[in-house]
């Protein structure tokens, strides 16, 4: 399994990458800018797992008009879409001086630090990624569980059932995607029926 990622431009055109390359299995993007070709088009072109960071007081590439549509336009029934409360665009990256005197031109400003964002950030995208390029059963119930109870984000998600069971149904896979498919499908039953129990 392998991951196209970026931030901004770069967030935009993982989507690209991702839709005239098929083989990348899934994207995360921060704070991804619209671009020319559009992003969101190429987004509605592609239907593997999918994590979309944004910041909730981006000003440079305001989510209403850049990661939501991107994120709605997206195929895959295995997304998620995290806006990090107070998060801006600058503060998904080290600091860079000309991404700051741009930032610092519009509203609003963050209302976090840099520290507190990366913070956020590391607490979605390291469990996201260990379960989807690893199946790492133990992450994905890390990512499910944190993502309800965390007030540091707003979220929405779709769950992954129905890609993995048509992913299982292809015939041209591999046995190792065979198998890590199959490992996240059971991953998937577990954390269903253990927050069946709990409820």
């Amino acid at each position: 399994m392998n991951c196209v990622m970026g931030h901004s431009m770069g967030g935009g055109a993982a989507f690209l990458a991702a839709q005239f390359d098929p083989s990348i299995k899934t994207i995360a993007t921060l704070a991804a800018a619209e671009t020319n070709p559009s992003a969101i088009q190429a987004a509605a072109s592609l239907s593997i797992p999918s994590l979309i960071i944004a910041g909730g007081n981006d000003c440079v590439t305001p989510p209403p008009a850049n990661q939501v549509p991107m994120y709605d336009s997206l195929q895959s029934s295995c997304k998620t879409y995290v806006s990090i409360n107070g998060g801006s665009h600058c503060q998904m990256a080290d600091n860079n001086f000309l991404c700051s005197i741009g930032e610092a031109t519009c509203t609003p400003q963050p209302t976090i630090t840099r520290a507190e964002q990366h913070v956020v950030i590391s607490n979605y995208l390291i469990p996201w990624l260990k379960y989807e390029l690893k199946s790492d059963c133990a992450s994905g119930a890390q990512f499910d569980s944190l993502i309800t109870t965390d007030t540091s984000i707003v979220f929405q998600k779709h769950a992954c059932f129905a890609i993995l069971l048509h992913l299982l149904r292809a015939t041209q896979l591999s046995m190792l995607e065979y198998f890590q498919i199959l490992s996240k499908t059971i991953c998937l039953f577990r954390m269903t029926k253990m927050k069946r129990v709990r409820s």
